[in-house]
Order: structure tokens, then sequence, then C-alpha cells
């Protein structure tokens, strides 16, 4: 991934044959390093975005299906469920949008809704 964002034909050649994935500002999702997306442009950050929502509702769904108690939920929530974000906002800006749609699942998730 080059730091200016731009295209490298001699290295994305050496990447494909060691298959390797090549990222820059043209590739369709961000490259995550450690947990952490690294981007380019405002559309990484919303795919990153997005994708870290999908994952808080899958998990949420599973975790539906046990038999907690409102402390249960909330333990889980912040121990499991946020611990994600928690990881990712040391480094990346989340949008208020994202947080919002966040905190909302877990909202709903914790009062058993």
């Amino acid at each position: 991934m080059p730091l200016t964002g731009s295209a490298h034909p001699l290295w994305q050649a050496i990447a494909s044959t060691q298959q390797a994935t090549w990222y820059d500002k043209d590739a369709e999702n961000p490259m995550i390093y450690l947990g952490y997306p690294l981007w380019h442009k405002a559309a990484h950050l919303q795919r990153a975005e997005e994708s870290m929502l999908s994952k808080i509702q899958r998990q949420i769904a599973i975790l539906q299906q046990r038999n907690l108690t409102i402390m249960g939920r909330s333990l889980v929530a912040n121990s499991l469920i946020l611990s994600r974000l928690w990881h990712v906002t040391r480094v990346t800006p989340l949008s208020k949008d994202m947080l919002k749609r966040a905190n909302r699942m877990v909202c709903d998730f914790v009062r058993h809704r």
C-alpha cells in the first residue's frame, strides 16, 4: 500500500506474483492492518464502518439466542461487542452516524428489544 495512494505498476506486478493484494486509492475496500482500516478516501472509511456494523449485528444476533439477564447483556455488550469499536476508535475517526447506529444496536440488545 503506497502512502500517496497512487498506483505503482512495478510494485503491483511484484505483489501479484507473490499472490498479495494491492491496495491504493482506487481499491474497492480499505486495507485492514491489525484490525485498523487504512483508508485513502471517504468511501474506504464508509466501507470499513459498514463492515464493522455488520459484524456487530451478526454478533448481536448470535448473543440474543442466549438467555442472559440485563447485567449479563450489558457485560457481554461492553466486553465482546463494543470492544471492536474501542479498538478501532483509538486510531480511526468514525462518523457520528456510525456511532449512533452502533449505539442504537447495542442499546436495543441490552434492553432486549
